[in-house]
């Protein structure tokens, strides 16, 4: 029987103890400065993708137009946002604090009594902790409201700081490469990606996507020696491996890298008559769904809509010149069967070799 006394004394002191580490969190929490501080991240984050963005446009990038008002609008949310965390820290203060002190001053009173008569304050230190716990609940749902309203916009903020990083790595990527743009030929998007010729295996670089032409190039270092287990030398891969108008891409599909994958990496594409290949498997190391949207909407011509107004007034002057109809070879009279389509600078006479520019 004495043993579970010392045992109900040592439960009871320790939740004295909790109940005051409990109360000088509660009004830490209710001041609400880790929300602050994610909402200080936001306009640090803004403040980098602004810069980002500058750097885009000055290199040439002429999608996104809608970027820059996002970011602006994001700018004009933030002092609402900030208001709405201060409101709710004053409204809990002012509904609670009182309470909590007077928990406080309670709890010191128990303890300079509790060590002679433990028994007598029992039920006492039950009701304090229920009188705690609506506070808490208050306290974490206020928490968990001011979180759901800034986490959506951080989440719109951190996939364009990672696009615009891309975007800029890959205008870097595509100073180094072994394919220079065509003139009037605009950057959309690039992406890490492994081409799968052989099952599982292929060769890793960056797809380029412009509003002409698919690319993948290789661009890797390849183990081609090893001493036993040991690699004893690697080579530097560089080599343009598909190179296609948009507009023989006939099909495109993302999907699951395996069954129990909730993540889309795998992109499968088709082309059409006249493209050097007639399929082509890439696992992208990101959403795949994100690519074959972009993608669709290159294809589709939909991502004009997107276009900075400069970019679209120089589009608008392009519009009235139709692809080409080029029935026969200029040189030998053969005739031609493969279509002219979007993306194509150029077709070949399979006859005589002529190359023929338009």
């Amino acid at each position: 029987m004495y043993q579970k006394n010392e045992e109900k004394v040592g439960k009871y002191r320790a939740k004295l103890s909790s109940l005051e580490s409990e109360i000088s969190s509660l009004k830490r929490k209710y001041l609400f400065e880790d929300i602050f501080n994610n909402v200080r991240d936001i306009e640090r984050k803004l403040s980098g993708v602004e810069r980002g963005m500058r750097t885009l446009r000055q290199k040439g990038f002429i999608y996104g137009k809608d970027w820059e008002n996002s970011v602006s609008n994001y700018k004009g949310e933030l002092p609402n946002i900030k208001s709405s965390i201060q409101m709710e820290s004053n409204n809990i203060s002012n509904a609670h604090s009182f309470t909590l002190n007077q928990i406080t001053s309670e709890i010191s009173s128990i303890r300079s009594s509790f060590v002679s008569s433990p028994g007598n304050y029992y039920s006492h230190i039950d009701s304090l902790e229920s009188r705690m716990s609506p506070i808490k609940s208050l306290v974490n749902n206020a928490e968990n409201k001011l979180k759901a309203i800034i986490q959506p916009m951080v989440e719109k903020i951190d996939r364009l700081n990672a696009k615009i990083g891309r975007i800029d790595k890959g205008f870097e990527n595509i100073e180094k490469a072994s394919f220079k743009l065509l003139a009037g030929e605009n950057l959309v998007d690039v992406w890490d990606a492994q081409y799968l010729k052989e099952g599982k295996k292929g060769p890793k670089g960056f797809i380029y996507l412009t509003d002409k032409r698919f690319r993948f190039e290789q661009n890797e270092d390849v183990v081609v020696s090893r001493r036993f287990l040991v690699i004893t030398k690697k080579e530097r891969r560089q080599k343009l491996m598909i190179d296609e108008p948009i507009g023989l891409i006939s099909s495109s599909k993302d999907s699951e890298k395996g069954f129990f994958l909730a993540r889309k990496e795998m992109l499968e594409l088709g082309f059409g008559q006249g493209a050097k290949i007639r399929k082509a498997t890439f696992r992208t190391h990101m959403d795949s769904k994100e690519v074959d949207d972009i993608l669709d909407s290159v294809i589709s011509g939909g991502i004009s809509a997107t276009m900075v107004s400069d970019a679209k007034e120089k589009a608008k002057e392009r519009e009235g010149k139709p692809l080409p109809k080029i029935d026969k070879c200029p040189a030998c009279g053969a005739s031609f069967n493969k279509p002219i389509v979007k993306g194509m600078t150029h077709i070949k006479c399979d006859f005589c070799g002529k190359l023929i520019n338009f």
